[in-house]
């Protein structure tokens, strides 16, 4: 019971909700995309990705100086849940223009970015 206590927890803040829907619509994503989006400090995307990751949710890898992050493969969480947020997230209009607006900072090439 700790472990669904501990993630609803870390899903209980409206930037993390956000990381963790974008990381389960579109995979994974580097900390300067997620920066980008949620239009916030490196340090403040830093602490909200340290509870998703202490929660069990979310995996990090490193790529030189470069963090990526994306949903864990080994979530014990019920199916059903997942599905709930999923579906819930879904119908939000303002979680659709995150997606919008991620799929933009993905598309854009002619940029430098980090991820290059």
């Amino acid at each position: 019971m700790d472990t669904i206590l501990d993630m609803c927890k870390a899903l209980a803040d409206r930037n993390r909700l956000r990381v963790f829907g974008l990381l389960s619509q579109r995979g994974e994503l580097c900390a300067c995309q997620l920066v980008e989006l949620l239009d916030v400090a490196g340090p403040t995307l830093s602490r909200h990705m340290g509870r998703l990751l202490d929660s069990g949710l979310v995996r990090s890898r490193r790529q030189g100086r470069w963090v990526f992050y994306r949903v864990a493969e080994d979530l014990t969480v019920p199916e059903p849940f997942l599905h709930w947020v999923g579906s819930t997230l879904s119908q939000d209009t303002s979680f659709m223009k995150d997606l919008e607006k991620m799929d933009m900072i993905l598309a854009r090439r002619d940029v430098p970015s980090c991820c290059d």
